[in-house]
């Protein structure tokens, strides 16, 4: 039953189509009617006729409503297609009708639209400020679609809306267009007056061979190239930045395309003997300068043969820096005890190539009694020194230190003195195979000690957390037994060392 069904539609779908005069008409659908600014290349669309052996459409595309002259008559199998390149700014009418072998459909109805009459310019944006002297002038299109039937553009920039052909800033540049993917294009500008405000406009031609055409010129466009750059890092604090690295990083706040910077560095402000620098970048990083100076600092472009005015700060004038001129300790503390197990530590200055520490008794750090060593590890934030590679051997005493920091040109001025108590470890307790016990522990002051074996003739110091002696006494201990100390120690933590013929055992102890 099926089948018969199936069998009897067709049967009577091939009736009807027999029996017609004309093939269906087809539905205009793209562009819209009456639609403006349309590409001079654009895609007509419509619905598709079904059912027809050999069909094919025909497209008409004419000057006037009456089609009494079409410009175009295309044919197509699709429900689509390409208009060949139309002018600009011209209202155009088109219609479609169906064709098969027997039958011709009615045309459409009539549908129009114009194609655009200019373009527009894009970027920079209207009175645009501080332009490069290379700049890039961009247009589109008055709809955001490709330029298609675009050939070339031309683009006129002056300093006067004259547009005055004699003028010596006057430039009229063609562009070719190529590329159906982009929609926009550009055009770079050369060697523009650094200060000077430019006026710019744009047209189009198109790529028709049978309706050759210009548009008509664009809105016209200002920008001011820039007169200078300005200053960005490092930035001035109240007027002034001090304690900079060496190797201080200078930077402008703008990048221009296609110009070079010179930066200039001198100790005078007038800048007598400058140190120059020439970058394609707007930031240099210094060469090693000198610790402890203050340097001033300006930059300008550029660009062929003619130069920008230099940076200028019109609240702090030129801008200036000065060099860090010592390395600053941070630990131990001033004043503070410290063991050797203890490191001294001092923050990093970027562009040193090694430091010297030194240690004294003296805080005089006379020649021939200086502890010294030089650390090249320089690539942390805060370097670090083990108090236990000076090998001092004297507890209880205070010591004296300072740092000095070196580059490939210059040295550094000390650091500030700072002193410390160099005491014994406090972390370490057996150094023999000795068993000690010390109880009780926290104590009063008396207390005992007791050893898994025998000593004979050991010396028993105690010595507070600066190293001082606070008692010191020569015992002997049988093995599992007890020896009673009684002591006038105040509160606080010590340390026993039992050293048993150079056999060393340390404990520590509370007392409170």
């Amino acid at each position: 039953m099926k089948n018969l069904f199936i069998l009897t539609c067709a049967l009577l779908l091939s009736v009807n189509l027999l029996a017609q005069d004309k093939a269906y008409t087809p539905n205009l659908v793209s562009p819209a009617n009456e639609n403006i600014d349309v590409m001079l290349v654009s895609i007509l669309d419509w619905t598709p006729v079904a059912g027809y052996q050999n069909l094919y459409y025909e497209v008409q595309i004419s000057e006037t409503s009456s089609f009494s002259n079409p410009l175009f008559t295309l044919q197509t199998t699709n429900s689509a297609i390409y208009t060949p390149t139309l002018k600009f700014g011209d209202q155009y009418y088109w219609r479609v009708r169906a064709i098969d072998d027997e039958m011709t459909s009615d045309w459409t109805e009539a549908w129009s639209f114009t194609t655009l009459s200019t373009i527009r310019p894009n970027s920079p944006a209207q009175d645009a400020k501080n332009q490069s002297p290379r700049v890039i002038l961009r247009v589109k299109p008055m709809t955001d679609v490709n330029f298609f039937g675009i050939e070339k553009f031309e683009i006129v920039v002056d300093n006067s809306e004259d547009f005055d052909p004699n003028s010596p800033e006057y430039r009229n540049n063609i562009v070719n267009y190529e590329d159906n993917t982009s929609a926009t294009v550009s055009d770079t500008l050369f060697n523009l007056t650094f200060g000077e405000k430019y006026y710019w406009k744009a047209r189009a031609y198109n790529n028709s061979d049978v309706l050759e055409d210009v548009s008509e010129w664009s809105e016209v466009y200002s920008f001011t190239v820039a007169t200078s750059n300005t200053y960005n890092k490092p930035q001035l604090t109240n007027g002034r930045n001090i304690d900079v690295d060496p190797n201080v990083n200078l930077e402008l706040s703008n990048s221009f395309f296609s110009v070079e910077y010179l930066f200039q560095i001198d100790k005078d402000e007038n800048f007598t003997d400058p140190i120059e620098y020439r970058t394609t970048t707007q930031s240099i990083n210094c060469d090693t300068l000198e610790f402890g100076e203050t340097y001033y600092w300006r930059a300008r472009m550029s660009c062929g043969e003619q130069l920008s005015d230099w940076t200028e700060d019109t609240v702090n004038g030129i801008w200036w820096f000065s060099v860090i001129n010592k390395p600053v300790l941070t630990e131990p503390a001033n004043g503070s005890t410290a063991d050797n197990n203890s490191y001294l530590k001092w923050k990093t200055i970027n562009a040193v190539n090694y430091y010297t520490v030194e240690i004294s008794k003296s805080n005089s750090f006379p020649a021939g009694q200086t502890f010294s060593l030089e650390v090249n590890n320089v690539t942390s934030s805060s370097l670090s020194q083990s108090l236990g590679d000076f090998h001092l051997d004297e507890y209880g005493v205070t010591y004296y230190w300072r740092v000095k920091a070196h580059n490939n040109k210059y040295n550094s001025e000390w650091s500030d003195v700072r002193n410390f108590t160099h005491v014994r470890p406090t972390g370490i307790d057996d150094f023999s195979n000795t068993i000690t016990n010390v109880f009780p522990n926290p104590s009063n002051g008396n207390f005992y000690i007791s050893t898994n074996q025998s000593i004979n003739n050991a010396v028993v110091t105690i010595y507070d957390l600066t190293g001082r002696i606070r008692f010191s006494k020569v015992i002997s201990i049988e093995q599992n037994t007890q020896f009673e100390i009684n002591s006038t120690l105040g509160k606080g933590l010590y340390i026993i060392e039992i050293n048993d013929n150079g056999l060393k055992t340390n404990k520590k102890i509370t007392i409170f």
